[in-house]
């Protein structure tokens, strides 16, 4: 009988990657608590407040998806593995927007001629 698989199997369980995997699992879990929370939040502060006068959050919201849209090109431009690859997954973005656009656009067609 060969036991080293069952000593592979005992070593990966005791020697960190399960650790690791639940250690990523619970830093999610946590992750989504915090979203969450910030969303309650963020409804809360709204509800106190929507009987003024606040006109700069939307100024506010549009320079900091600018800001994320910025962080996010320039993260994608820092990763190697994207940046070679970028031909290859940017004519099958540019298919499936067109594949989504055309059904869009058939869907739409067909529910107006039976509405209509």
């Amino acid at each position: 009988m060969h036991l080293a698989p069952i000593k592979e199997f005992e070593a990966c369980l005791t020697g960190g990657r399960v650790n690791i995997i639940l250690t990523n699992i619970i830093s999610h879990t946590n992750l989504m608590y915090t979203v969450l929370l910030f969303i309650i939040l963020g409804i809360f502060t709204g509800f106190l407040f929507r009987n003024q006068k606040i006109t700069f959050v939307n100024k506010v919201i549009t320079v900091l998806i600018w800001l994320l849209l910025f962080l996010l090109g320039a993260e994608v431009g820092l990763n190697d593995q994207v940046v070679t690859n970028f031909h290859v997954l940017g004519f099958e973005a540019f298919l499936i927007a067109l594949f989504a656009t055309f059904g869009s656009v058939i869907g739409a067609w067909l529910l107006w001629r039976k509405v209509k």
